[in-house]
């Protein structure tokens, strides 16, 4: 899975349920153009560890794998 299609598989899953966090989603994609990757990635973790964002399984697998290209 390519970095372009990471980042917008995850924020497609965002936007389709930004209407329950639409600061946070403000704040990830601060984040992502600012290249904060891990500051991007704590976030979307956040919103999925409090049930706000529930992320379909290609998304989970973006997920994945941002965490391991960016997040540690």
């Amino acid at each position: 899975m390519s970095e372009t299609n990471i980042t917008e598989i995850l924020l497609s899953s965002l936007r389709g349920q930004a209407a329950r966090f639409p600061t946070e989603l403000r704040d990830i994609e601060v984040a992502l153009n600012a290249l904060e990757l891990r500051r991007a990635f704590t976030l979307m973790q956040r919103l999925k560890e409090r049930g706000l964002w529930e992320p379909a399984a290609d998304a989970s697998e973006a997920l994945e794998d941002f965490w391991w290209e960016y997040g540690q």
